[in-house]
């Protein structure tokens, strides 16, 4: 393991227009780790005058900082971006003490009265050694992200003029993060050309004891930082940037014990955590019933860790059980999901079958809310399409005092779903074969979720089907 230092951050706050009386800016951390929308972590900036604002934080080396910029007063606020919409978060890769300079444009698109000069970054990523195209790499700037296409090039647009932070990282950490500034000018392209190192990659190995109340069927996951831990680097459903479908599944070997091996890059910062559900539901809680996760700097060596859950309830609540069965329309290959709604919809998570046409989920935390919580049944991510059979007996929401609930559902119809039953069968005349030039094109649609990916092999091998030859797929899928 790497011993990698603390060292300051110091953040550099601009902004465009003096805040209201009664308002305080403050540096909200976006952890990926957390619904930073129902678990947001604010630390408060100090007042240069009423345009400039500093603060100093302590980070580690090698640390990837994502955060962005909040005013509270009567109302909370986030950054925006020039197109008025709230801005999803700023990177800044820590190498060493660091000045973190960055320009607010606004809180609220009324601030944008005054039109703000842009510009554009656009360029070419390699790898040092073979000068391989560095595909699938993002690049942020002000704010805004692109990422590389399979010939390693990109292009930024909308970046505001002046002085900007650039920040290049893989979405694996496999390539030596960059981070650099640029001057950005009126309608000028700002050209970014450079060659970045490759990682190595190391075997990491987890050994996972569990509490004595983890059911036996229960898959324990193991959520992180990385994308081949679930992060997606994308702001989804309830303020989460990972998606459980994508996430490593360990192996049982005991009744309280579990193993995976992942590969991690040499070098990188290792956030992670364990749990039956999501980084919200369900998630590892420490001794004290409090959040928890894990943090290791991952050296040029084979790793093993060996971590003890400590809880996974909090005291004096017993789980809820979800139990529902789905229309009969449903097909095999379809997965079902849980969908929760606390102040929104969040991600849903996969429910387990159960072998008998049902599927269970068993709700552990966080069972303190205020209010009832709605929840919902998904097929394959498609949520919201279930009519419910008013026959059984439903329940559409839980509150905190419904611990040791078990709630049965059933569906009675997908909305929108007509599945064939027989085949149609088509008499046809003879027909001339297609001359050999001819292409048969599938488009796929442009919205695109993180969780669909484990549904593309189903949608390849239905486009196979219709004996296409040429699949067209749009940049969001990319």
């Amino acid at each position: 393991m790497q011993n990698h230092p603390d060292v300051l951050a110091g953040f550099q706050v601009e902004i465009k227009e003096p805040l209201p009386d009664g308002t305080q800016l403050f540096l909200e951390w976006v952890d990926p780790l957390s619904s930073y929308e129902l678990t947001p972590e604010y630390i408060p900036m100090i007042s240069v005058d009423n345009k400039h604002f500093s603060l100093d934080v302590p980070v580690k080396k090698g640390q990837l900082l994502q955060y962005r910029y909040v005013a509270m007063g009567t109302s909370t606020m986030e950054e925006i971006s020039i197109d008025g919409k709230p801005l999803p978060s700023r990177f800044f890769y820590i190498t060493d003490h660091s000045q973190i300079q960055d320009s607010v444009l606004g809180f609220s698109s009324s601030s944008l009265k005054n039109a703000t000069n842009v510009g554009i970054i656009e360029g070419f990523i390699h790898l040092k050694g073979n000068g391989h195209p560095a595909k699938g790499l993002i690049i942020s700037s002000a704010g805004l992200s692109a990422t590389t296409n399979a010939d390693g090039k990109f292009r930024l647009a909308g970046i505001p003029t002046g002085t900007q932070n650039i920040t290049v990282f893989s979405p694996d950490g496999s390539v030596e993060p960059l981070q650099q500034q640029a001057v950005i000018a009126e309608n000028i392209i700002t050209p970014v050309n450079v060659s970045l190192a490759a990682r190595e990659m190391v075997n990491v190995t987890f050994l996972v004891n569990v509490p004595r109340d983890t059911p036996k069927s229960a898959e324990l996951k193991i959520f992180g930082n990385l994308s081949q831990l679930g992060n997606s680097y994308a702001g989804l459903f309830g303020g989460s940037n990972i998606t459980s479908n994508l996430t490593p599944i360990l192996s049982r070997q005991s009744n309280n014990t579990y193993f995976g091996v992942i590969q991690v890059p040499a070098g990188t910062e290792l956030r992670y955590l364990y749990s039956l559900g999501d980084t919200f539901w369900n998630r590892e809680l420490d001794e004290n019933n409090g959040l928890f996760e894990r943090t290791v700097f991952i050296g040029k060596e084979d790793m093993e860790f060996e971590d003890k859950i400590a809880s996974w309830g909090v005291d004096n609540k017993n789980p809820i059980h979800f139990l529902f069965v789905p229309p009969t329309s449903t097909l095999p290959t379809d997965l079902i999901q849980i969908q929760f709604n606390v102040y929104s919809w969040m991600e849903p998570i996969e429910m387990r079958p159960m072998g008998d046409g049902s599927y269970e989920f068993i709700l552990f935390n966080p069972l303190n809310f205020s209010t009832s919580v709605e929840y919902r049944f998904c097929r394959s991510h498609m949520c919201g399409l279930v009519e419910k059979d008013t026959n059984s007996h439903i329940h559409t929401s839980f509150k905190s005092g419904d611990s040791n609930l078990t709630s049965v559902s059933s569906g009675q119809e997908w909305v929108g779903w007509n599945p064939i039953e027989e085949p149609t069968i088509v008499t046809t005349e003879d027909t001339e074969a297609r001359h050999t030039g001819f292409n048969t094109v599938v488009e796929l649609a442009d919205t695109f979720r993180p969780g669909w990916m484990v549904y593309i092999a189903h949608t390849m091998d239905a486009i196979v089907g219709l004996n296409a030859n040429t699949v067209i797929i749009p940049v969001t899928q990319t």
